[in-house]
């Protein structure tokens, strides 16, 4: 079964942290923040929805400057159906995702601490910044194989035109 992997780079421009309230420098007052390993199961009352008959992926390679909590949202009903927490450097595959057309919804900062571990609400400690992406990801079980992406997730630009589709949205909108 042929693959056709999709590229896309989201970047960040710093010049974005001044529509966070929050300084580049700022630490946010809360729970302490906790140590997540690249694709834990976040243990917060959230159930993946998975197809283990449909062999596709979103790769996630998150930068070095940055950890992403990422949230893979379903079009029609506009809930989470995937979530993912991935360390800086690393590099995590979101695998099974069922047939269906997504959004995406990306956290990025340092630290990361639930604030509601019950809802999986939380946030980043240290330079927080939430973003949805507006790109859609289309997932279709077709005879000539299946669509996967790969997503670059960084805080500093390159020039990347799709980043700017993005838009900016706020903590409590990320934790929906």
């Amino acid at each position: 079964m042929k693959s056709a992997v999709k590229l896309y780079s989201l970047t960040l421009i710093l010049i974005s942290l001044f529509f966070n309230p929050v300084s580049l420098f700022a630490q946010k007052k809360g729970k302490a923040p906790r140590v997540v390993k690249t694709g834990e199961n976040l243990k917060c009352g959230f159930v993946a929805k998975t197809d283990s008959s449909f062999d596709n992926f979103i790769r996630i390679k998150v930068s070095s400057r940055t950890e992403v909590l990422i949230k893979l949202v379903d079009i029609k009903t506009d809930s989470s159906v995937r979530m993912a927490f991935i360390n800086s450097s690393d590099t995590y595959d979101i695998k099974h995702i069922p047939e269906g057309k997504y959004y995406i919804k990306v956290a990025m900062g340092k630290e990361w601490a639930f604030k509601d571990s019950s809802r999986c609400a939380g946030e980043f400690k240290q330079i927080p910044l939430y973003k949805k992406i507006n790109q859609k990801f289309s997932f279709k079980k077709k005879s000539s194989g299946v669509d996967n992406y790969i997503l670059e997730l960084d805080e500093i630009s390159t020039g990347n035109k799709n980043a700017m589709k993005d838009s900016f949205i706020t903590e409590k909108e990320f934790n929906k």
